[in-house]
């Protein structure tokens, strides 16, 4: 935190002469005083330093030969305002000026005072100074001038000796007291409280770094920057193979990586040369591969943020790596310059200390279970695996190849909500990863884990494109919250497990069908299988409540008859005059073949069945389809279900086969039942009016839209050729006289 405290200051390297005073053992890039003995406070502490200070009698500009003005700063405060040019402004003001002090004005609300408080004139001279006494409204920062270093040593040598003190310690405005006690003049520079920031406690420290807006990038090295693997299956074998153990890949993977040499000595109680295993590792460094990508991604890391490298590997081997991947100017931890490495949390921590950054802007990098815990315990914001899918890791990355640090860091914060209510919904502490599984222009799927359980986060996109307007309209994501929330769990047929909706995000919490086939080829075996199950489903529900599933929206009616005179001047050079004329009727009658469909008894309807919205449990004897995507569900007849699945998933030319058998199928398992038989005409008369329906409504929706701004630029000219075979070999355009009869 140093560095941040001396480049706010904003220092003229060629005048301005500064030092650390400090009795901590740490290395600084700064000119330090180091103090070995106790001081009475922090007046001595400048005394001391100003008497140790190095002078160079040979350098007519040193402070040697010459008496200077002096600039007292808390290690503790860092300065988002040019603090030198206040003083600078105030030494040239007035020579009867002899100190200065930075204030703020504190807020009323304050309890127990903390600072040294001043009381001035209105015109900003200083009255009277106290320490933890709020003798007037001014609180100090800990930024104290003095026009003379001479002085200052002189009359603070005066008050160490007279043991002037406050509260029994030597404090700067001790020193000040006396200044004025003498006559001097002292004045106030007073500047806003958010001009500068107290990290003189972990509590402040931690505001002040958690505002930072650059991030940190935490690298493991061995297995997640390079591929370490073969060298050091090498060097343990040379160590250990001596003493009986046969060491190859699995024994390496297994026991020894991710721990440092001192762990491996404690693990087999054997001592461990390091300098020999660093030897034989060294000589085999040239199998050493770079993990694609990561020396790339690291210096783009650099460019947005900082980077360290944080490893349980000696600072010989590791500085040997470095070396090969080019990046050998990186701040390097290694397991010398901790007491216990990984998965204790110095590393780490240590790391965060070394770069002044709150653990809430770090990510981690790592390939093992030992790092991840090193990461999570040093509370780390993200953890990220490499070449390793670890569990309760925040992302995964197979390799750095495509990655771009700040589109990952915008992926992570996008889902951290997510995380944070899907631990509170199921009690425990779970992830979502910002990995998109699956998901289409309505929702997106990422994946998450809760314990054991691997989970789906199905939750609506913000944007969905060119397909935006009728998304809206249709409620899609709201419906498919309604239908897991109180349909699934009393569904006959298999659903994606739903473990609830996320009240904030609305987000959708399911079970990973992963672990699942996607279904197989639309044919007659599976689709049998699929038409059976969804007939359970429709009988299940037929006549009963349902809910805030039992509207059908007039859009999808209003919608076709503003575009289809659009539709059908785009397509017609497509679709045959014939089947426009078919087209022609099933829009001229569409609100009546609405009606029909929805005249009671209905049932609930999948809305949007195909064979890419089903997973295929192979398990189960002869294959179990599993029912996803349930946007459209709503009330109709049932028959709607098995019309839209020809349309989306048969082939032109197997499909009037097909067609007549499932249909057929379809009636006869409702039948089985509900046992009510449906008449060949009703039923000749419902199959016109699910073609007329959702299926013609679709084609109209996609078939009037820029085909180049889909994600499948083909699926309106392949969808349209297909729904036209439908209508060919299915729409009765005599189904209006049957209703009538």
């Amino acid at each position: 935190m140093i560095d941040r405290v001396v480049d706010a200051l904003r220092l003229e390297k060629c005048s301005d002469e500064y030092l650390i005073a400090t009795n901590f053992p740490e290395v600084f890039k700064h000119p330090v005083i180091r103090l070995d003995q106790t001081t009475s406070g922090a007046a001595e502490t400048a005394l001391l330093t100003l008497k140790r200070r190095v002078r160079d009698p040979g350098n007519e500009n040193s402070t040697f030969f010459k008496d200077s003005s002096l600039l007292l700063l808390d290690c503790d405060a860092i300065y988002h305002c040019d603090v030198i040019s206040k003083f600078r402004e105030l030494e040239n003001s007035s020579s009867d000026t002899k100190a200065g002090v930075i204030c703020f004005r504190e807020p009323e609300n304050k309890s127990k005072p903390k600072y040294s408080y001043v009381d001035i004139t209105a015109t900003g001279a200083v009255l009277k100074i106290a320490e933890k006494e709020r003798v007037g409204p001014l609180a100090n920062t800990g930024a104290y001038w003095f026009a003379s270093c001479k002085e200052f040593e002189e009359i603070t040598s005066h008050v160490i000796a007279h043991g002037d003190f406050q509260l029994g310690e030597a404090y700067v405005s001790c020193v000040l007291r006396e200044y004025l006690a003498r006559g001097a003049g002292v004045r106030a520079v007073i500047i806003s409280e958010d001009e500068y920031s107290n990290i003189g406690t972990p509590e402040c420290l931690e505001k002040y770094l958690s505002k930072q807006e650059d991030y940190a990038f935490l690298f493991d090295l061995d297995g997640t920057l390079v591929d370490t693997t073969t060298a050091y299956v090498e060097a343990w074998k040379q160590l250990l193979a001596p003493r009986g153990a046969h060491v190859d890949e699995d024994f390496f993977v297994r026991h020894i990586s991710g721990l440092s040499d001192s762990q491996v000595s404690e693990k087999f109680k054997i001592p461990v040369s390091s300098s020999e295993k660093d030897e034989y590792f060294i000589k085999n460094i040239s199998s050493v591969i770079e993990i694609p990508g990561a020396a790339a991604f690291v210096r783009k890391c650099q460019q947005i943020g900082l980077v360290h490298v944080v490893t349980n590997s000696n600072q010989q081997a590791a500085m040997a790596l470095l070396d090969r991947l080019g990046l050998n100017d990186l701040p390097l931890l290694t397991a010398q310059d901790v007491r216990i490495g990984k998965p204790n949390p110095e590393p780490y921590s240590k790391a965060m200390r070394t770069l002044g950054v709150s653990p809430t802007k770090c990510l981690v990098f790592e390939d093992s279970r030992g790092g991840m815990i090193s990461g999570r315990a040093a509370r780390a914001q993200y953890v990220i695996a490499v070449n390793n899918n670890l569990k309760n890791c925040d992302a995964f990355l197979s390799d750095f190849n495509g990655v771009d640090p700040a589109e990952l860091i915008d992926s992570l914060v996008s889902v951290s909500h997510l995380s944070e209510e899907l631990s509170e919904l199921l009690g425990q502490k779970s992830t979502v990863y910002p990995i998109r599984a699956s998901g289409g222009y309505i929702s997106e799927i990422l994946s998450a884990s809760s314990g054991s359980r691997n989970l789906v986060i199905k939750q609506e996109n913000n944007d969905h494109g060119v397909l935006q307007e009728v998304s809206e309209y249709l409620n899609l994501h709201d419906t498919e919250c309604i239908f897991y929330r109180d349909f699934a769990s009393i569904s006959p047929i298999r659903t994606p497990t739903c473990y609830g909706v996320l009240p904030k995000s609305h987000a959708i919490v399911m079970e990973d069908l992963r672990q699942y086939d996607r279904a197989p080829e639309f044919a007659l075996d599976s689709g049998l299988k699929v038409v059976r199950s969804i007939a359970k489903f429709h009988s299940h529900f037929r006549g009963a409540p349902l809910g805030g599933l039992s509207t059908h929206s007039a859009y999808m009616r209003t919608h076709v008859l503003d575009n289809y005179p659009k539709f059908k001047a785009k397509w017609l050079g497509t679709v045959s005059e014939e089947t426009f004329e078919l087209f022609d009727h099933a829009v001229k009658y569409y609100e009546d073949a609405e009606v029909h469909l929805l005249t009671p008894p209905h049932t609930l309807l999948h809305g949007d069945l195909k064979f890419p919205n089903l997973f295929w449990d192979n398990d189960v004897s002869g294959g179990e389809p599993i029912f996803i995507d349930w946007q459209y569900a709503g009330p109709g007849k049932g028959i709607e279900d098995i019309i839209f699945l020809l349309v989306e998933s048969c082939d032109a030319s197997d499909f009037q086969s097909l067609a007549d058998t499932l249909i057929m199928a379809y009636y006869n398992e409702v039948q089985k039942y509900e046992e009510v038989e449906v008449p060949a005409v009703e039923r000749r008369a419902q199959v016109s009016c699910a073609l007329a329906g959702f299926p013609l409504f679709v084609a109209v929706w996609f078939g009037c839209i820029d085909a180049n701004r889909l994600s499948e630029s083909n699926f309106p000219f392949l969808y349209i050729l297909r729904l036209a075979n439908a209508f060919a070999n299915l729409y009765d355009v005599d189904w209006v006289q049957y209703k009538l009869q």
